[in-house]
């Protein structure tokens, strides 16, 4: 039926603004990596993180970040994960090799957050 259709595309859209086991930021989406890669993408083009570049193989976009975030770089990236709840989407630092402090990385987060559908 129709409604249980829409249903089905209600709970492939959902995602929450959390934290992970240490406390950092982090977007969880419950739905498949294509669409994941896809809403994150589109929410990206609605904010002032300008995406440089992009590696979809590897899940990360790289961001030009401007300094309102008070990131202290100019630079980040953000990650997909595939993890046993979902997509995990964070900010890690320029290389990535860490994450990004809490705070410019929650800020960060929920400027995407407020984009995701």
């Amino acid at each position: 039926t129709q409604s249980r259709s829409s249903a089905a595309s209600d709970v492939y859209k959902r995602q929450l603004l959390g934290r992970d086991g240490n406390g950092y930021p982090i977007i969880m989406m419950s739905t498949r990596y294509a669409w994941a890669w896809e809403y994150v993408g589109d929410a990206l083009k609605q904010t002032d993180l300008k995406v440089s570049d992009r590696d979809r193989e590897v899940g990360i976009f790289y961001l030009k970040v401007p300094n309102r975030y008070e990131l202290g770089a100019r630079e980040a990236q953000l990650k997909l994960s595939h993890t046993t709840n979902g997509i995990q989407v964070a900010v890690l630092n320029e290389k990535g090799t860490a994450l990004v402090e809490k705070t410019p990385g929650l800020a960060i987060l929920e400027r995407i957050y407020d984009e995701l559908d």
